[in-house]
């Protein structure tokens, strides 16, 4: 598996630099979409951009090359990039995680995060695994980044959750499409904001 994915990797690595470098030739904004596995990032990123060849699995690295698709932001009249990033799991080995730093230079160059979560996890597991895509981000120096965090699965909670957070959170379903306009809003919010700066 892991020669397997270092091969991938390496013939990917040129692709990705240079689409890096045309975006930035282009101004266009990229917001990174980073999580445990399985959070729902992938739905997410079909459900925004209406982009539907995008692969939506239940298993581990099914998103080892980064997708990439267009979102249009109506207030700002302008279009952003939208990354989904390979799901993030506890206690990689070190040769994974070599491996996943690669994979994970789209979050090192996006200018937002959305870390999302599975609202129907339970307490405990939200934050065992909101840790877990924080040690990441901060083996990947992404820890000061701006984020947007996102509580996903609303459809299929049968509870009502409050999150112990300082962030401010968004409550969506990717399934049902409930409540992306107020991403789509905090999107345009922090867009606004940078380009201000």
């Amino acid at each position: 598996l892991i020669k397997e994915i270092d091969r991938k990797i390496d013939r990917l690595k040129v692709i990705r630099k240079n689409q890096r470098a045309n975006r930035k030739r282009h101004f266009l904004p990229t917001v990174a979409l980073v999580g445990y596995t399985n959070s729902g990032k992938s739905t997410l990123l079909r459900a925004l951009t209406q982009k539907r060849n995008v692969l939506v699995a239940d298993k581990l690295f099914a998103t080892l090359d980064p997708r990439i698709a267009g979102l249009w932001l109506p207030k700002l009249k302008r279009k952003i990039l939208l990354a989904d990033t390979i799901g993030f799991i506890e206690n990689l080995p070190p040769k994974l995680i070599a491996a996943f730093r690669a994979t994970l230079e789209e979050v090192q160059e996006a200018d937002l995060l959305i870390h999302i979560f599975d609202i129907s996890d339970s307490r405990e597991e939200i934050k065992r695994k909101q840790k877990t895509v924080n040690d990441i981000l901060e083996n990947l120096d992404c820890q000061d980044k701006p984020q947007i965090l996102v509580a996903n699965k609303i459809d299929i909670l049968s509870r009502q959750v409050t999150v112990g957070s300082r962030q401010k959170t968004v409550f969506v379903s990717a399934e049902t499409g409930e409540n992306l306009n107020k991403l789509i809003k905090s999107i345009e919010k922090f867009i606004g904001l940078s380009r201000e700066d």
